[in-house]
């Protein structure tokens, strides 16, 4: 190789620097930038130059150099690793992960914060890439944003808002992020809005989530505006999507006293029997039904 990489004194004219990792992988060349003048009278002058072992894939290397210099010349390397880098960060979020108890994987949670300076810009900026190179990072990130809160992760978790399996965990972090607004409403409805949710814990998940936002909504004065569009909201999710029938109508029932002798919720679970999942919820359903058809159904109010 004779490519020019770096010029440690002035007449040393290149290094070649090829790395292979050992297995199948192709060797990997990096280009190193010519150096600043000397500011010594011997004209010495050194580097260092950043690469990443890319931890998943190699741990063992061969290193070949290619050295054009005078015979007074005379060059050192020296190889080692930044104890804090953001691979090492990343490697340590893989541990915590490992750990089936809690408090062990908090504790190693916490050592990466350390590592991270303490600075959660850095640490949730970390969490963002690890989630989007290793997807089996993926829900361990969206958990974690919402504990190390960061407005520069928002983008990030507006981008999942609508995905089927972590889509909920997502509108969560935006929520505990920057709260209730004209953006987390949009990006909750839009999450609402999707269809083919099967799996039931997600389905679960996704009827406590309407609860607990309609409780936030309705216990907070400065939300006020947010009330009827967010039982409005709710009531299409209940009629069209919703498989987790107890807890939304529950909810409804909680947050809109007008709502339980209604034509809105006859309406509404009447629709949700042609989604039931289960006994349990057919049982609800039709009790529900029977009691209000109970009444002279035009009587009903809307």
């Amino acid at each position: 190789m004779k490519n020019r990489l770096i010029s440690l004194l002035p007449a040393l004219t290149a290094i070649a620097l090829a790395m292979a990792a050992r297995g199948a992988f192709a060797a990997v060349g990096f280009t190193v930038p010519q150096l600043p003048e000397s500011p010594y009278d011997d004209t010495e002058i050194a580097t260092n130059f950043v690469f990443s072992a890319d931890f998943d894939k190699a741990r063992t290397f061969s290193v070949d150099l290619d050295f054009e210099a005078a015979s007074t010349n005379t060059l050192e390397l020296a190889f080692g690793s930044d104890a804090n880098s953001d691979d090492q960060i990343k490697a340590q979020f893989v541990k915590a992960g490992r750990f089936y108890h809690a408090e062990d994987m908090d504790s190693n949670y916490d050592w990466a914060f350390a590592m991270s300076g303490n600075d959660t810009n850095r640490f949730a900026r970390v969490r963002r890439e690890l989630a989007v190179e290793n997807t089996n990072q993926t829900l361990q990130v969206l958990l974690s944003l919402r504990c190390y809160k960061t407005t520069e992760s928002l983008p990030f978790l507006y981008s999942y808002s609508t995905n089927l399996i972590y889509g909920v965990d997502a509108v969560k972090s935006i929520f505990a992020i920057e709260g209730v607004n004209t953006n987390s409403f949009s990006a909750f409805e839009s999450y609402l809005s999707l269809t083919n949710i099967m799996p039931n814990n997600i389905s679960h998940d996704r009827s406590e989530l309407c609860k607990d936002f309609l409780s936030k909504v309705f216990s907070d004065p400065a939300l006020v505006t947010f009330r009827q569009p967010s039982l409005d909201m709710m009531l299409d999710f209940a009629k069209y999507r919703n498989t987790g029938h107890v807890v939304i109508d529950g909810a409804l029932q909680m947050f809109d006293p007008s709502y339980k002798y209604s034509k809105r919720r006859l309406q509404a679970m009447r629709l949700s029997m042609e989604r039931c999942l289960n006994s349990f919820h057919t049982n609800y359903i039709s009790n529900a039904i029977n009691e209000l058809v109970a009444y002279p159904e035009a009587e009903l109010p809307d």
